[in-house]
């Protein structure tokens, strides 16, 4: 929300963030909190592609090893 600024939403968090937080705020402007909203849902996104890789890679090899398990059962009881 924050890097494509949906309703000035990073203003109103510039703004929220400089009443709320304490110390020193104000070298953080709201084009700053759009970049850092937008590199935190990039780092996010190619988390996420490559969790999905990871598991749909292992869940390949398990049912790779499942069906040469049975083919070598089926070919051992056909001698």
């Amino acid at each position: 929300m924050l890097a494509f600024d949906w309703k000035g939403a990073a203003e109103r968090f510039y703004h929220l963030t400089s009443t709320v937080t304490f110390g020193f705020v104000g070298a953080a402007t709201p084009r700053t909190l759009r970049f850092t909203g937008a590199v935190i849902a990039l780092l996010g996104l190619i988390g996420m592609i490559v969790e999905l890789m990871v598991e749909v890679s292992s869940e390949l090899e398990v049912r790779s090893a499942h069906s040469l398990s049975g083919l070598h059962i089926v070919m051992q009881s056909a001698r």
